[in-house]
């Protein structure tokens, strides 16, 4: 009956995709952006996305999204690509839940972090990886008496799956086996026990070719306050709007009711599956280190600090009553992400608009003076003009990824992009604009900065809040 029933919410967890036109991510377009570069590029399509942007073939970590969505494109549009992947990653992720949680009441649990702040922010590669991160350490936590050719393999090819995700899910995937294969030497033969280790050799020499490149992902502000906050706060969960914070905390509670009670009737002496509590209280150390690092990593970790105890929780109950109220609780809040997505889509839309005057194969550069619509928490404008990008096969000159090298696209040699590092849009030189971008994109620009860009650009069109100015 459980498996029958989470069967059917993780049906329903992916109508909130196909829910709207534009999923309201950060990131997500500029990804389906780069990916359909990469579907052209592979076509041999020439213009100016060929003038500008090449394939870089290394094996960045980031390629897994890029080149499933490349793919699709070859049969559908790219705004389908974009929800045919993102319904595969949120289908991966539910399924490798329930092979990783201890019970069905903690599978339940875990349906509200398929929408997770790391997803409305567009870290698709990140979220396929973490996906692939659960189910890699549940499988081999049931194979773990099988070293054999099969076991090996398997995750062996999972781990690599994982690394062409994202590097940072494959280190932790491996991490963490590392630790399990560590606690459960005990009534194991040595050497028999160290097959499993020969899983790691694949990927070795590709993790050791990232480090050598000297990849670092963008430099964020290091937070290392209010680390117990974000968690017991559960704001890994909530990047929409305010009202999503009742979920959250309700999710959070009933983690943290389920984690007192476990630990109150446990039998306190050691048992082999105690090897998941050390885990998870690794994980809640490497939260606290990485959180010194940078807060997007921070982010990142606060994810499986919280979802590691669900491969231990245990209440001794079976009641059925208990699993039907999780799986209402995921219901309403699958209901509510379909409803602030139709919200927040209908804004996507009007923004999209406002930019219809668009040349055709052409350049230009969004300059935004407003980041979001109204209650919504993640700056959901930043890259969503890449899907008018797409539909007008031209070149959005601010394109992050091919400058920051550890993605599938890569500048042409001697091509100079926008400045990506621009914090404030009162810092942009309309001059050096106008060098490279045909067509300029403002949204929310007060009427007075107009007077900056009239002696290089002519006004175009100027309609819901987006204004589009052509170079003279």
């Amino acid at each position: 009956m459980s498996a029958r029933l989470y069967v059917a919410v993780a049906i329903l967890a992916v109508v909130p995709i196909w829910s709207v036109r534009y999923l309201p991510t950060v990131d997500g377009p500029s990804h389906v952006y780069n990916s359909w570069i990469l579907h052209e590029l592979l076509r041999g399509h020439g213009g100016p996305i060929a003038q500008w942007f090449a394939i870089d073939w290394r094996p960045h970590p980031n390629w897994i999204g890029h080149a499933t969505m490349a793919g699709l494109m070859f049969v559908v549009s790219p705004v389908i690509a974009e929800k045919l992947f993102v319904t595969g990653l949120i289908a991966l992720f539910l399924f490798a839940m329930w092979r990783y949680a201890r019970s069905p009441f903690a599978a339940f649990l875990a349906v509200p972090f398929a929408y997770n702040r790391l997803f409305h922010f567009g870290f698709y590669n990140f979220c396929f990886g973490s996906a692939l991160y659960f189910l890699i350490v549940a499988l081999w936590w049931r194979r773990r008496d099988r070293p054999n050719v099969r076991t090996v393999s398997l995750i062996a090819a999972l781990l690599v799956l994982c690394y062409f995700s994202h590097a940072m899910t494959v280190m932790l995937a491996m991490g963490s086996i590392g630790l399990l294969w560590l606690l459960t030497i005990r009534g194991r033969r040595l050497g028999t026990h160290a097959l499993h280790l020969l899983s790691f050799v694949p990927v070795m020499p590709l993790l050791w070719w990232f480090r050598s490149t000297g990849a670092t992902y963008l430099d964020a502000e290091a937070k290392g306050s209010g680390l117990i906050g974000f968690l017991a706060r559960g704001e890994v969960l909530y990047t929409l709007g305010r009202a999503q914070r009742g979920y959250a905390l309700a999710v959070t509670i009933l983690l943290a009711i389920g984690i007192v009670v476990t630990l109150v009737r446990r039998e306190w002496r050691w048992r082999e599956d105690d090897a998941w509590i050390v885990l998870s209280i690794v994980i809640f150390g490497l939260y606290f280190l990485s959180a010194f690092v940078a807060a997007d990593v921070r982010d990142r970790m606060a994810l499986f600090v919280t979802l590691s105890v669900l491969s231990w929780l245990d209440l001794r109950l079976t009641s059925r009553s208990l699993t039907m109220a999780t799986a209402i609780l995921s219901v309403a809040w699958i209901g509510y992400v379909v409803s602030h997505y139709r919200h927040t889509g209908a804004f996507i839309q009007r923004y999209l608009r406002s930019a219809e005057a668009l040349g055709e194969r052409s350049t230009f550069m969004p300059v935004l003076y407003e980041i979001g619509p109204p209650d919504n928490l993640a700056p959901i404008y930043y890259h969503a003009i890449d899907y008018m990008a797409i539909r007008k096969a031209s070149v959005d000159i601010s394109n992050y990824e091919p400058v920051l090298g550890y993605f599938p696209i890569a500048m042409r040699p001697g091509v100079e992009p926008g400045d990506i590092f621009v914090a404030k849009p009162e810092d942009v030189n309309p001059s050096e604009i106008a060098k490279r971008a045909r067509y300029l994109f403002t949204w929310k620009m007060p009427a007075p900065l107009h007077e900056r860009i009239a002696p290089w650009y002519t006004l175009v069109s100027d309609s819901d809040g987006g204004a589009l100015f052509r170079r003279k």
